[in-house]
């Protein structure tokens, strides 16, 4: 068996009535586009031929993925360890920048939206996630 891919047909869609349909790859060769102007070739459909592989390539994915989740879930508790508690005075750094302290500011609003999303995920880690 080989490791490449095989395209085995070709996935098309009419570009009037949206309809899917599969050409095999014969008719490809034999001039489908050129006789069928109005239906779109959009991509090939595969099969992998060594399934062993595609399974093999498909966990080393999800351990990568796990491995990323686990670097993001840490980097998030230490950014939340370094900012505890923020004010609406740390978003404004300039005297034309301030505002009365009875209106409203944005970016302290965003941030503690953030926060508060920040605290759920990382509570929900905590309860059925593995680190």
């Amino acid at each position: 068996m080989s490791d490449k891919p095989e395209v085995v047909a070709w996935i098309c869609q009419h570009e009037d009535t949206g309809t899917v349909d599969f050409v095999d790859t014969q008719q490809i060769e034999w001039g489908f586009e050129k006789n069928n102007p109005r239906i779109q070739v959009i991509a090939p459909l595969i099969r992998l031929s060594d399934h062993e592989a595609a399974i093999a390539a498909d966990k080393a994915r999800i351990d990568e993925l796990e491995r990323s989740s686990i670097a993001l879930i840490n980097a998030a508790k230490a950014l939340r360890k370094e900012t505890p508690s923020m004010s609406c005075e740390c978003f404004h750094h300039s005297k034309a920048d301030r505002h009365e302290s009875d209106e409203e500011c944005p970016p302290f609003e965003r941030w503690c939206v953030a926060a508060l999303n920040l605290n759920k995920a990382l509570a929900q880690q905590g309860k059925g996630g593995g680190e």
